[in-house]
């Protein structure tokens, strides 16, 4: 690594106070990240399928400098020495880095299509949860901090963009495809927690299916009292029926009125 990015890294490394969430600065990062999120989402509603895909080129490009600068944030400006695996990007949210990069390039209809109604649902409910209760996010690092709420909030910006451009649901069994990919991409991560359980000292869940011990607020209390498999269970079933939920929502628009013609 060039001795001069190093020190960039370091240089970024200011410190913050961790808030509290709903404190004012968490209020105002959410009245901020809404408020630019539907802004620019009913703004880039009109936009042709040229378009779109830049649009989604560039945000995937977007997403994926910025998560190689947290990478090496946590090693360079952190100083972690053990790769800390919370930060494995293979988690619900890490997903649109890679699907929008995909949906710079692919032109298959079918695929876009299972594509865009699973950014409008899981992902959606991903990046909402996660700005809103997620107190991981508030790090004692002012570049982490604005990194992690800002990512989240662009997941919020996905969907809304999707359904305000009428681009969700608009193939019958929209959210079945969209809950098949999110069971098999669960699948692949319980693959990794396996792979990784004992080099990471059981730290690591991806997906947060185990096998490892659940650490999701909440959850965590179940799990205890019921068991990991039984709250992976719980957890899989209330993200869909939340995901399920933004779908309905999302594609109203869809089903009231087609989309504008590719250009």
């Amino acid at each position: 690594m060039p001795q001069g990015f190093v020190e960039l890294i370091q240089k970024t490394a200011w410190p913050m106070d961790r808030q509290p969430l709903f404190g004012s600065f968490h209020i105002t990062c959410l009245a901020i990240g809404f408020a630019a999120a539907i802004i620019l989402a009913f703004l880039l509603r009109k936009t042709n399928e040229r378009q779109n895909r830049r649009l989604f080129l560039v945000v995937g490009i977007a997403l994926g400098l910025s998560e190689v600068y947290k990478q090496l944030f946590w090693y360079y400006g952190i100083g972690y020495v053990d790769y800390p695996f919370v930060i494995f990007p293979f988690h619900l949210c890490s997903m649109p880095l890679y699907i929008c990069l995909l949906l710079g390039f692919v032109r298959g209809e079918k695929i876009r299509q299972a594509l865009y109604d699973f950014l409008a649902s899981y992902c959606f409910i991903g990046g909402l949860i996660s700005v809103t209760v997620d107190a991981g996010l508030l790090r004692p690092y002012w570049v982490m901090t604005i990194h992690g709420m800002a990512w989240h909030f662009v997941l919020v910006f996905l969907g809304l963009y999707l359904g305000f451009s009428r681009r969700v649901g608009r193939r019958k069994g929209g959210f079945i495809r969209a809950a098949v990919l999110y069971l098999g991409l669960c699948a692949v991560a319980f693959c990794i927690n396996l792979a990784f359980m004992e080099f990471s000292k059981g730290t690591i869940d991806m997906f947060f299916v185990g096998p490892g011990k659940m650490n999701v607020v909440v959850y965590k209390d179940i799990g205890e009292a019921l068991g990991r498999p039984a709250v992976t269970a719980i957890y899989i079933a209330t993200i869909s029926l939340a995901s399920w939920v933004a779908y309905k929502l999302l594609s109203r628009r869809s089903r009231r009125k087609p989309t504008a013609k590719s250009g």
